[in-house]
């Protein structure tokens, strides 16, 4: 049974697929702006999931508490967890990426980031079909 609103799941599914695409576009000579596009995304699908599930997302600013929370989830629910890693990640280098003093290694940071979050997107696309399908109104 769904808990959270299925216009509010949709809404932060197609958030998250909106940061993921501009994303992708940014790659090439924006990568800051294309990396922290990379950590919302994650954020927002992180932010469906939960809401899918309990009707509420992550609050305020410790964006860490949604890794945390997630896991709980994927314990609760007996579903894989290893893509966790990947949110986890990014949410450690959102602050660095958002606004940290020093140009981002492109290597360290930049692939990293973008390679997180495509595969944080896609082990929530695996793990959680019934919140990300198609049919269900996600554009």
């Amino acid at each position: 049974m769904t808990l959270g609103s299925r216009d509010k799941v949709v809404h932060f599914l197609n958030r998250a697929q909106q940061f993921l695409d501009g994303m992708g576009q940014l790659k090439e000579g924006k990568g800051n702006a294309a990396a922290l596009l990379a950590v919302h995304s994650a954020i927002s699908f992180s932010d469906a999931i939960r809401m899918h599930f309990t009707g509420q997302r992550g609050r305020g600013d410790d964006h860490s508490e949604a890794a945390t929370a997630l896991r709980n989830l994927c314990l609760a629910r007996h579903a894989d967890a290893s893509g966790i890693k990947h949110l986890s990640w990014l949410l450690g280098k959102k602050t660095l990426i958002a606004y940290g003093d020093d140009r981002l290694d492109p290597t360290a940071h930049l692939c990293a980031a973008f390679l997180s979050a495509e595969r944080f997107a896609a082990w929530v696309h695996r793990t959680f079909p019934e919140v990300t399908r198609k049919d269900l109104g996600h554009d």
